[in-house]
């Protein structure tokens, strides 16, 4: 299914763009810390995603599904070594190196929702 809009802040339209090209972005914050962002007024985000949206909308007949190479992998780095070493307790969750693991699948969606999983529980065991 292909992907049109995507909302958030500048590093998130720009790591998406190699996955989904013409992408319509309406960035209406930009990151500060891991935890923080400068946000838009609302009123102000409402507009730059509503304008967003109705240009995905118009791009919608040539818009293509993410171009995500299969089988594909993906690289996930960890503050501590303790929480790459939890994740590998996921199945197909393997170790690179102290901080880094990596999954890998054919299956694209299996493969989203075991990245999902990674950082679900370990941010949890984490925080």
């Amino acid at each position: 299914m292909p992907v049109v809009l995507i909302t958030g802040d500048r590093t998130t339209a720009e790591e998406i763009e190699p996955f989904c090209p013409g992408i319509r972005a309406a960035v209406v914050k930009t990151s500060v810390s891991r935890f923080a962002a400068d946000s838009l007024h609302p009123e102000e985000a409402r507009e730059v995603i509503r304008e967003a949206a109705r240009e995905a909308v118009l791009r919608l007949p040539a818009a293509a599904p993410p171009a995500i190479d299969l089988p594909a992998t993906l690289t996930i780095r960890f503050r501590n070594a303790d929480l790459a070493e939890m994740a590998t307790w996921i199945n197909r969750v393997e170790r690179a190196d102290e901080l880094t693991v990596r999954v890998s699948d054919e299956d694209a969606i299996r493969l989203y929702r075991t990245f999902v999983t990674v950082v679900l529980l370990t941010r949890g065991i984490a925080e």
